[in-house]
């Protein structure tokens, strides 16, 4: 319990000393250097739950991390009073996340079925997140490309309606609708 006092504690520490850093570089905050403090909060939560969810075998640290590593690589989830959402920050935010899902999700189940005892008790409190979120996310990224109105490259689907190529919309949305059964 000392260690999660620790990582509550210093979450707000962190916030505060990176206010403080900013305020003293006086303009120092433009959208770049936003985006990459945003990406140093992500992994600095990621490199403190990690390991205190491997070493306490607390499922809601390893349900926060999965969750944490998701939303670097482009899912955003977030809870309100009455309301969550879920969605992903871009195009490329969606590819990544599905590709992330299928390699996490895959390498779960291959740790389960070759992994030893060690590996499996290891990875245990991050079972329910990558279950939860791992499949979630597999399933929102595969709905919305197998979907007619996303269009990958806008300027393929205006050519082949000009060129009379409609049929190749047709066969990546048949594609699409195997991949997602698949």
């Amino acid at each position: 319990f000392i260690a999660l006092t620790g990582l509550a504690v210093a979450l707000p520490s962190l916030a505060y000393s990176t206010s403080l850093h900013l305020k003293a570089g006086k303009g120092l905050l433009k959208t770049g250097t936003d985006r990459m403090l945003q990406l140093l909060r992500k992994l600095w939560f990621l490199g403190t739950t990690i390991p205190l969810a491997m070493s306490t075998q607390n499922s809601l640290l390893g349900t926060g991390a999965v969750l944490a590593a998701f939303n670097m690589i482009g899912f955003n989830a977030w809870a309100g009073d009455c309301c969550y959402a879920l969605g992903f920050e871009s195009k490329s935010g969606l590819v990544r996340s599905n590709i992330a899902a299928h390699l996490v999700l895959g390498a779960m189940i291959a740790a389960k079925w070759l992994g030893s005892e060690r590996v499996v008790a290891m990875l245990e409190p991050f079972r329910g997140g990558v279950s939860i979120f791992g499949t979630l996310t597999l399933f929102i990224s595969q709905l919305i490309t197998s979907s007619t109105e996303y269009v990958e490259w806008e300027g393929e689907k205006a050519a082949s309606r000009s060129n009379g190529g409609g049929s190749n919309v047709a066969v990546r949305y048949v594609a699409r609708q195997i991949a997602m059964l698949a």
